[in-house]
C-alpha cells in the first residue's frame, strides 16, 4: 500500500532515485514551498521570527546540538534573511533549507540516510503545519486549505476536490476517513 500511494503522488516526493534528479530536485521546491507556505501563518509571503518559533517541527530540524529555540531562530535567520529585512522570504528560505542540515530535502547519493532522514523531518514539519487541530492526522477539510499541497497532488486539469479525494484514498491505508502521519510520510516517500 505504501508504495502504490508514493508512486501515485509524484509531487510529494521528497527522495527519487538519480536519475530523476531534475524532477527529484522540482518536487523538493515544490514540497519546500508547501513548508514555507504553511508556517506563513499570515500569508505576508516571508516568515517572520513569531512564525518560526511558533513551528516545533521546524525548530526541530534547524536546531543544532544544545541550541534553545530563541538561539536557533535568531542563527536561522541570520543565515536566511539575505536582504537583512528581518523576515525569510521563500527565495531566502529555499536557498537556506539546501545549507541547513535538517532542511535539506535533496542531497547527493552518498548521503542516502541523512537524505532520508531529512526527508522525514521536512514531511513532519509540513505535515504538523497542515494539522490544524493537532489531532495528529488530515481530515479533508485540511488538506483543501492548502494551495501549496494541492498544487503538489493535484493532476492535470483536476479540480481540488478531486485531487483530495484521490490522495486520501491512496494514503488513507487504514481506511479511516484521515491521513495519519505514517501514511502522510509513506505517500512523500
Amino acid at each position: 500500500e505504501f508504495a502504490s500511494a508514493a508512486a501515485s503522488e509524484p509531487g510529494l516526493q521528497m527522495v527519487d532515485d538519480a536519475d530523476g534528479a531534475d524532477s527529484q530536485a522540482a518536487a523538493a521546491l515544490a514540497s519546500a514551498r508547501a513548508l514555507f507556505d504553511c508556517l506563513d501563518s499570515d500569508a505576508s509571503g516571508s516568515l517572520t521570527r513569531a512564525e518560526l518559533l511558533r513551528s516545533p517541527s521546524l525548530l526541530a530540524l534547524v536546531r543544532h546540538d544544545g541550541e534553545d529555540d530563541e538561539s536557533a531562530v535568531k542563527r536561522f535567520m541570520s543565515s536566511a534573511d539575505a536582504d537583512g529585512d528581518g523576515e525569510v522570504s521563500f527565495v531566502e528560505f529555499a536557498s537556506a533549507a539546501a545549507s541547513e542540515p535538517g532542511l535539506q530535502m535533496v542531497d547527493d547519493a552518498d548521503g542516502a540516510d541523512s537524505q532520508a532522514a531529512a526527508a522525514l523531518a521536512s514531511a513532519r514539519a509540513l505535515f504538523d503545519c497542515l494539522d490544524s487541530d493537532a489531532s495528529g492526522s488530515l481530515t479533508r477539510a485540511e488538506l483543501l486549505r492548502s494551495p501549496s499541497l494541492l498544487a503538489l497532488v493535484r493532476h492535470d486539469g483536476e479540480d481540488d476536490e478531486s485531487a483530495v479525494k484521490r490522495f486520501m484514498s491512496s494514503a488513507d491505508a487504514d481506511g479511516d476517513g484521515e491521513v495519519s502521519f505514517v501514511e502522510f510520510a509513506s505517500a512523500a516517500a
